[in-house]
């Protein structure tokens, strides 16, 4: 008798749980069909993925609002010109990371060629190499113009697409040719006025010492290397645009 009880109730039991389970299953494939348009919630994330990666990441177009201003105070400026530096700047600093060569980078400015110098100084360090392939730029615009302390600067967003591989000579490929949407927000600077910067302001883009080749990121009062104690006449490029930052934006 006690084991007909039993099996009564493991019939009943294992009822619910298969109900339970396929009520489960209903409510995902449901939920599935409403979010990604398809009962497959595999196949719905592998979808959203693939959109994903088609598209392109926003970018905070003022140029129409900024630009003007711009022109007001420097009616020299041409934005297409620099737009395309900025864009062949970012191609190859991207190059120069890929290659770990700073020959990439001959024509852009002291503190861009510092910036990727770290990173493929750590690269090297760490037995990483990292590959954008087929890049291709979506837009770049201007988002925002600010002058403060003798100093105007123009940021600059890019959205842009490549096929990123990530290996590590300890564990082999870590990324495998995956299409990555990616934004990099960029500066230009310019020194409008010396005698409101602050000497206590470092700037990556101020050049390197004639003598030694250090890096001279102090300004304002400051005209001797820190390293060898060289005078340097003009450690810093003033009444000139430089683009002087670039960062990926998470």
């Amino acid at each position: 008798m006690f084991g007909n009880v039993l099996a009564v109730l493991g019939i009943l039991v294992g009822g619910a749980l298969v109900y339970a389970i396929g009520y489960v299953i209903f409510k995902i494939r449901r939920i599935s069909k409403e979010v990604f348009g398809t009962p497959d919630i595999v196949a719905g994330f592998k979808q959203q993925e693939e959109i994903y990666e088609n598209t392109a990441k926003s970018v905070s177009g003022m140029t129409s609002v900024e630009l003007p201003k711009i022109m007001k105070d420097f009616p020299e400026f041409s934005w297409p010109e620099w737009k395309k530096i900025c864009e062949n700047t970012l191609r190859a600093y991207l190059e120069a990371i890929e290659n770990k060569s700073l020959t990439y980078l001959r024509d852009a400015s002291d503190a861009i060629k510092q910036q990727a110098d770290l990173i493929i100084g750590e690269e090297k360090k760490l037995g990483i190499t990292e590959c954008f392939d087929q890049l291709c730029f979506h837009r770049t615009e201007i988002f925002r113009y600010e002058k403060k302390g003798g100093l105007c600067k123009i940021k600059i967003q890019s959205s842009l697409q490549y096929n990123y591989s990530k290996s590590s000579e300890a564990k082999g490929k870590i990324v495998d040719n995956k299409k990555q949407q990616c934004r990099y927000d960029m500066e230009l600077v310019f020194v409008q006025d010396m005698s409101q910067v602050t000497g206590d302001v470092a700037f990556d883009f101020v050049g390197n010492c004639p003598n030694c080749g250090a890096p001279m990121t102090a300004i304002g009062g400051k005209r001797r290397c820190q390293y060898c104690n060289t005078e340097v006449k003009e450690a810093y490029n003033t009444k000139v645009w430089i683009l002087n930052r670039i960062d990926k934006a998470k």
